[in-house]
């Protein structure tokens, strides 16, 4: 249809200011890996299907195809087994720490968040304020506006799906923003102040409001990924013993199974839970808004000028090649093809958009 809008998500503004070749083909033809094991991303789905199967009163069990124990023989399945007993170990160790029926947090003293202070943070705890869950996974539609003019776009539309909306004992609201990252969350880094500057929530702010909640921040309910590897046997001709004949404490005759690896991550994270578990309060300010707002307009107006000159996919950037690991374009744009040259590696979607069905925008 001519006059539909076209869809801006953020993980769509993201990949544009990344490479306009990667988002041309991503989001404009809709081309994606047919088999795309990436770990970090499959890792991240997991955990929200998680929280989703969770929230619906089912088995985390459900998520999965394979148990862990015992050990399968065929590669691939026991690579999804060890992805489970990692997930698995950190949902247990998760729910262990936090509360289930408080979004506040354990173990220290906190300031009570509000509106105007420092852009990010600490969750309330539970003897300050509660926070109650009021929606969960919230897929909204607002418009692009043009934030000098207050011009709503006839091209553009924002799109994504929030975690949910949480409500505090003032009943004000604040988005809901579930993250897994590999990246140091405890006090001192800088990983919460990085989260204030994303545009990620002031699309959600936009979003969650035009859905009729009135929000001034996010929480953001963040868990770090365990780095832990399955332990690989000792290649025989490394396998070292004592006089007595006993193996040295690094010598392994079998590869670590997948139910052992899951006891090792649930150890290491009840040592230090504080490393993997953290919860902040991020702040947005009308100021912050309306520089998104101007950002993305002209972004979505450089964007639409590259479609009527059809030259996104003529624009990559080889600076972004390797930025998250290897592009899943690298055999096209390496070799000057197009994805449609390997039908047996890229399929092409109907709808592209397929992060608004599976773990939010």
């Amino acid at each position: 249809m001519e006059n539909e809008l076209q869809t801006l998500t953020h993980s769509r503004l993201r990949k544009r200011r990344a490479c306009a070749r990667d988002e041309t083909w991503t989001f404009d033809q809709g081309y994606r890996p047919i088999e795309d094991e990436h770990e970090a991303r499959d890792f991240g789905t997991l955990w929200h299907q998680a929280h989703d199967v969770h929230a619906k009163g089912k088995k985390l069990s459900s998520l999965f195809e394979h148990d862990i124990d015992p050990i399968s023989d065929d590669e691939a399945i026991r690579r999804r087994q060890y992805m489970r007993a990692k997930v698995s170990a950190l949902w247990v160790c998760y729910n262990e720490y936090w509360s289930e029926k408080t979004f506040g947090a354990k173990g220290k003293d906190s300031t009570r968040a509000q509106p105007g202070d420092d852009p990010v943070v600490m969750v309330p705890f539970p003897n300050v304020e509660l926070y109650k869950l009021i929606a969960a996974e919230q897929v909204f539609t607002a418009p692009l506006v043009n934030p000098h003019t207050m011009r709503k776009s006839t091209i553009w539309q924002l799109r994504g799906a929030a975690d949910g909306v949480l409500q505090d004992s003032r009943e004000r609201h604040v988005v809901l923003e579930r993250k897994s990252t590999s990246l140091d969350i405890t006090d001192g880094s800088d990983y919460f102040t990085k989260l204030s500057l994303d545009y990620q929530l002031s699309i959600y702010t936009i979003g969650v409001e035009s859905l009729g909640y009135e929000t001034h921040g996010c929480v953001y309910d963040v868990t770090k990924r365990p780095g832990q590897r399955p332990l690989k046997a000792t290649p025989e001709e490394k396998r070292k013993v004592k006089k007595d004949g006993t193996p040295y404490a690094n010598i392994r005759y079998a590869d670590e199974t997948p139910l052992e690896f899951y006891e090792r991550i649930v150890e290491a994270i009840r040592e230090d839970p504080e490393k993997y578990f953290q919860r902040r309060f991020v702040s947005r300010n009308e100021g912050q808004l309306f520089a998104f707002l101007e950002n993305t307009w002209e972004d979505a107006k450089a964007k639409r000028e590259d479609q009527l000159a059809d030259r996104g996919e003529r624009r990559p950037n080889p600076d972004a090649c390797f930025m998250y690991g290897q592009c899943h374009f690298w055999s096209c744009c390496s070799t000057a093809t197009h994805p449609r040259d390997y039908p047996d590696k890229y399929q092409k979607l109907d709808d592209p958009f397929v992060e608004l069905r599976e773990e939010g925008a």
